[in-house]
């Protein structure tokens, strides 16, 4: 079959809705089923299907059959897809408290040349904790849910956040034998100071005990919400399953309407999003694995294609057998 377009790759992936399966296949407008409110649009054909002149189904024209890898390829895709975070009688607490925040300086970098000038944001943070209630009715306590998001605010409050891993940004805490003259001049002037070298030349001098050095790319609100909500994986997760909690979403604020969200999940069986989360993992080692991936996949696809015409070829009936079945 020809290359599908994302579109297509959509209408295939609704076809897993039983209601919609005759309704999408036959062109008909969504709005005549009353059990089912989808915001897709109207009418969907499948690959293959020309759209009736008339309403019976005996008007249809049947697409080529597909091949079994083909088919598989189409279940896989549309299996990922319909994987939620929500599992049935789970529900979400969130907690979305005023006096849970941080006061911290920083500066966004964009590149080796360009950066923001030194200022600060009151950051706010939330999270929504995802999971099942006990036999009395509840998922945790507020009052423990609260004081971890606190411990984890409070200990970036009031600090220059610096980023660790950035190609623009050297942080130098200490001299040797190596450092620039210019920086040994800082460090035997002001011993409590901390430089940080931007680009080439640009030498950036903060109080040492005013800094934290995160081991981020950059100070942003996307790289805050991943820092947070790993640090509250490591250091209370084992609480947090204990209470019930199988996967939450922390969400840090630069102002009111603007932020960033991290969905972390605790449960290490969840294959909807632990596998995600190792995938992309294994992304960031090896860009040129997924890309690796799509094409031994298409490469299957082709093959599969290319032997089930020959089959066809070999003997014509194999084609009216399918339609049968």
């Amino acid at each position: 079959p020809p290359p599908l377009s994302p579109s297509t790759t959509r209408s295939i992936r609704m076809l897993r809705w039983r209601p919609l399966r005759l309704r999408v296949a036959t062109g008909l407008p969504l709005s005549q089923s009353s059990s089912v409110a989808s915001p897709l649009p109207s009418p969907l054909l499948l690959p293959g299907w020309s759209r009736p002149s008339s309403s019976p189904l005996s008007s249809l024209k049947r697409p080529p059959r597909m091949s079994p890898t083909f088919s598989q390829l189409l279940s896989r895709v549309g299996r990922r897809w319909m994987n939620t975070p929500f599992r049935p009688n789970e529900c979400t607490i969130e907690i979305d408290k005023e006096n849970i925040k941080f006061s911290s300086g920083h500066f966004t970098i964009f590149s080796g040349t360009e950066r923001e000038r030194l200022h600060g944001h009151n950051f706010s943070v939330s999270a929504s904790f995802t999971g099942k209630p006990d036999g009395e009715g509840m998922m945790g306590d507020y009052a423990i849910l609260k004081r971890i998001l606190r411990d984890l605010s409070s200990s970036l409050d009031e600090y220059f956040l610096l980023p660790s891993k950035s190609p623009h940004l050297k942080v130098i805490s200490r001299t040797n034998e190596s450092t620039p003259e210019e920086i040994r001049r800082i460090y035997e002037a002001v011993p409590e100071s901390l430089v940080a070298v931007f680009g080439e030349d640009e030498y950036i001098t903060l109080p040492r005990g005013d800094v934290k050095v995160l081991p981020v790319a950059n100070i942003t609100v996307e790289e805050l919400s991943k820092y947070l909500s790993e640090t509250m994986r490591d250091k209370y997760g084992d609480q947090l399953r204990s209470m019930g909690v199988r996967a939450f979403n922390l969400r840090v604020r630069s102002a009111p309407g603007q932020g960033a969200v991290t969905y972390t999940c605790l449960d290490t069986n969840d294959m909807s999003f632990g596998e995600v989360e190792r995938r992309d993992n294994a992304k960031r080692r090896n860009p040129k694995s997924d890309e690796q991936g799509d094409v031994e996949e298409l490469a299957e696809v082709e093959s599969a294609v290319a032997k089930e015409g020959v089959a066809k070829r070999r003997n014509p009936k194999l084609d009216e057998q399918g339609d049968v079945e």
